[in-house]
């Protein structure tokens, strides 16, 4: 996808996205003072509620763009470029994502890496749309770059990854699952 030259008018467009993200972090009960690393960032619609909760969140994005606009709309993260599929990854106690892992060619790997770069004890909480979902959008797109899978699918991916998940949820208005995967 083009995130980096659609940044600009990305959230004229995103309040799907914004929605979610209010539900990711009441989902992760993030505690004041707790340290999150948070992939796919964009420009900052989950980071808000991480930071508002009293998160210190270190917020990447693959894109300059999205960091750039995320920097300017949550100031009280830390902003920094990461391609969070193929570059190494800073040890953390806690990883948040939304809307990131699908995009995943590979997801289990993905999450075999994320999970290494836990600290021992860490927690994770990424979130990402279910078959089906979208419909709009993939009729406007045709073919899409998404594999998508159902909640069993995905459930198989976190298991396959030796993720256990302490706990998910899947949004049926949305069609969006949530996995908290230790």
């Amino acid at each position: 996808m083009r995130f980096d030259t659609c940044a600009h008018s990305h959230d004229t467009h995103a309040m799907a996205q914004r929605a979610f993200a209010a539900r990711i972090a009441q989902f992760a009960g993030v505690k004041p003072g707790e340290t999150i690393l948070e992939f796919g960032a964009g420009t900052g619609a989950l980071t808000l509620h991480l930071c508002d909760a009293g998160a210190h969140v270190r917020a990447t994005d693959i894109s300059a763009a999205m960091v750039s606009l995320g920097r300017a709309a949550v100031p009280s993260a830390v902003w920094s470029e990461l391609d969070a599929f193929r570059e190494p990854l800073p040890e953390c106690p806690f990883q948040v994502s939304s809307g990131l892992l699908q995009w995943a060619e590979e997801p289990v790997s993905i999450l075999q890496q994320w999970k290494a770069s836990l600290t021992p004890g860490g927690k994770m909480v990424h979130a990402f749309a279910c078959e089906p979902c979208l419909m709009e959008w993939r009729r406007l797109v045709g073919e899409s770059p998404v594999r998508w899978r159902d909640e069993r699918a995905w459930c198989e991916v976190f298991s396959t990854a030796g993720c256990s998940s302490r706990r998910s949820s899947n949004s049926h208005q949305a069609r969006r699952s949530l996995i908290h995967a230790i």
